[in-house]
């Protein structure tokens, strides 16, 4: 983000609304679920990971329409309203996507599901609220246009990507590309059920003690328990080791 934006106050500035949002995150966690489980605990990485393209998606078009010679107040605005939308609905098709793990029968998926889902809401609505507050405090400079200062758009007509204008100088060229690599990609799904013809798999799944006593292990799979702090409030977990040998 350093060297997309060419300088380091912004982008830190967002990172710090991220981990608020993260805190929000870990809020509402305590409130509902009440616990982080080795599965759940993975939305951190997910929510960096995702919510962070909301910020750097509002602050390249509030950097637009500074340039464009808009005043502060203006390019909150415009970003808002033509780049809101669109991050409205990203955020909400990443966030459904989670939610539908919440349709699965293991209690740390489901979890999984809920809590990367509305922490990736969350961090939409702090890169809406909170970071346009913050870009007010450290823009000020920018509250007002200066006097007979123009809108420059017509420079944005100059600015040129030199690799997609490569890209988009032989279209015949790089459909031909894709055309290859996907017959290739094709090709060699066939040949990859014979490298090993045997496949051996170890699953290794962590369920509370409840379920685990519940638990059908098919496949006449062999379990092996370990009790991991049984003086714990909880009753503690259970780890069902399963090996299953399939032939090619």
């Amino acid at each position: 983000m350093i060297l997309a934006f060419m300088r380091v106050g912004k982008p830190i500035l967002m990172l710090g609304v991220l981990a608020v949002s993260l805190g929000w995150s870990l809020g509402l966690i305590t409130l509902t679920v009440g616990h982080l489980s080795i599965f759940s605990v993975m939305f951190i990485s997910i929510v960096v990971g995702i919510g962070i393209d909301y910020g750097i998606y509002f602050l390249f078009r509030y950097e637009e329409e500074i340039f464009l010679g808009r005043n502060l107040r203006e390019a909150l605005q415009l970003t808002a309203a033509r780049t809101g939308p669109g991050m409205a609905i990203g955020a909400l098709t990443a966030g459904g996507t989670f939610f539908v793990l919440m349709l699965t029968d293991f209690r740390g998926i489901q979890e999984l599901g809920f809590i990367a889902g509305t922490s990736i809401l969350l961090a939409w609505l702090s890169m809406m609220t909170l970071f346009p507050a913050v870009l007010v405090l450290v823009d000020r400079r920018h509250a007002d246009r200066p006097r007979g200062q123009k809108p420059r758009a017509h420079q944005l007509e100059r600015i040129h990507v030199p690799v997609l204008d490569q890209l988009t100088s032989y279209p015949a060229a790089v459909l031909v590309v894709v055309v290859i690599a996907t017959a290739l990609s094709i090709w060699a799904l066939p040949s990859s059920s014979a490298i090993a013809p045997k496949l051996s798999v170890a699953t290794r799944v962590t369920v509370p003690e409840a379920e685990a006593e519940a638990y059908d292990a098919p496949c006449a799979a062999s379990a092996s328990v370990s009790h991991d702090h049984p003086t714990s409030a909880r009753a503690g977990s259970v780890i069902i080791s399963r090996s299953i040998s399939a032939r090619a």
